[in-house]
């Protein structure tokens, strides 16, 4: 079981790395696009939703360029849900070692 644990642990940690590593690079183009629009004098108002445009933009383009990589990813985590779910039960049915059970009764002649 601890081999499903940390195949899954590996797993959220590299989802967890890559949304860390989108959302740096995504705060990064908002600060650039505010400096952009400095010399524009646009109220904070229009300056945020210029940015939301941009974002959903970025996102639009992401989810199509991406798409089946996101959807694997997706399948992975909900397989290692299942495996997780699934598993306990089916391991505490197995016996790990013939040492701890008792000794097997003769068939009866």
């Amino acid at each position: 079981m601890n081999q499903i644990d940390h195949i899954a642990g590996i797993v959220l940690d590299l989802i967890r790395a890559v949304a860390n590593a989108f959302l740096l690079g995504l705060a990064e183009g908002a600060v650039g696009l505010r400096r952009l629009m400095a010399p524009l004098h646009l109220t904070p108002h229009v300056a945020t939703l210029v940015l939301v445009v941009v974002g959903l933009l970025i996102l639009l383009l992401v989810l199509r360029l991406l798409g089946g990589a996101l959807r694997f990813v997706l399948a992975l985590v909900l397989i290692l849900v299942v495996a997780q779910i699934v598993l306990p039960p089916v391991a505490a049915t197995i016996p790990t070692s013939t040492a701890d059970s008792p000794p097997a009764e003769p068939a009866p002649q």
